[in-house]
Formats: structure tokens, sequence, C-alpha cells
């Protein structure tokens, strides 16, 4: 199991991205739209290298991306960095 930590960053653009949502849709697929992304990150917590690295390598540590929507269609990807048994989002 690995440890999935969230950075302050990463915590703001979900608040952002809720916030988008509950404006132009509504307060309950605000909620839906965070308990999914949250359950997806916390996914992260077994096997993150399932994921993709992204390409092209334009960071200075290997990043690997988790696409996430409420469809079959992913309209978001989460960006986390693997360090030993660490997750960092």
């Amino acid at each position: 199991m690995y440890e999935v930590q969230l950075t302050p960053l990463a915590e703001s653009d979900i608040q952002s991205a809720v916030d988008w949502w509950k404006e132009h849709h509504s307060a309950i697929e605000a909620e839906a739209w965070y308990v999914g992304i949250i359950a997806a990150i916390q996914s992260l917590s077994q096997l993150p290298t399932r994921c993709r690295l992204v390409r092209p390598a334009t960071f200075s540590v290997p990043v690997r991306q988790l696409l996430f929507g409420v469809s079959a269609q992913p309209t978001h990807r989460v960006l986390f960095a693997i360090s030993n048994q660490t997750v960092t989002v």
C-alpha cells in the first residue's frame, strides 16, 4: 500500500473544480464529482504504476497521470509522483 498525499495546490484545484460544478451544474453534481475524484485519487494507494507517465517528460521527476471523469469520457487528469511508498498529487 502507498500513502497518498495531496499538496495544497491539488486541494485548491479540486475545490475550484467543485465550485465550478456548483455554479454551472448543481450542488448535488458538484458533490458527486468531488466524491468521485477523491475516490479515484485514493485508489492510487494500490498499484499507482498502472497509470501512464506524462510525455514528454517535462518535470524534474517522473510524473504519472490518472484520467478522471464522471462519465465514460475523462474530463480531468490527476498528476502525481511516486517516491518510495508515497504518492504525491
